[in-house]
């Protein structure tokens, strides 16, 4: 009898082993499942991250190119405001109506028949034309009153 009160003893002894090994594995279970589930967590923190990371870029490169349309428009709006004649335009454009240009050929002037590679740029800018169109007129007036004395 002793020996079966041993063996029923030893056997509930690894009978508790048992359900401490489940309780344990059980424990073991949880906590990977917790390890899974945070590492499900970063993961998607790092896609929402990336998300708005590639969200600032566009917003910095769509400002980039807000403020170059600006930068541009601004431009644009003070060269109409202030009136700025581009040289070297074979449209005529500048108000001297050149032509020429567009078939290859130097352009000229109207007025002077002359090439305007012949002519300095200070000569056919328009504050210099305002100049020269005064000094012209001296210049016609003394050689008329040349001519007249000369008679």
């Amino acid at each position: 009898m002793k020996a079966l009160a041993l063996a029923l003893a030893l056997a509930l002894v690894l009978a508790l082993a048992l359900v401490l090994a489940l309780v344990l594995a059980l424990v073991l279970a949880l906590v990977l499942a917790l390890a899974l589930v945070l590492a499900l967590v970063l993961a998607l923190a790092l896609v929402l991250a990336l998300v708005l990371a590639l969200v600032l870029v566009l917003v910095l490169v769509l400002a980039l190119a807000l403020a170059l349309a600006l930068a541009l428009a601004l431009a644009v709006a003070g060269a109409v405001a202030f009136d700025f004649r581009l040289p070297f335009r074979s449209d005529g454009a500048d108000g001297n109506h050149p032509k020429g240009g567009v078939q290859g050929r130097a352009s000229f002037f109207d007025e002077t028949w002359m090439s305007r590679r012949k002519i300095p740029p200070a000569e056919w800018t328009q504050p210099a034309a305002r100049a020269g169109r005064g000094g012209r007129g001296v210049f016609l007036l003394v050689t008329s009153l040349c001519t007249i004395k000369e008679k």
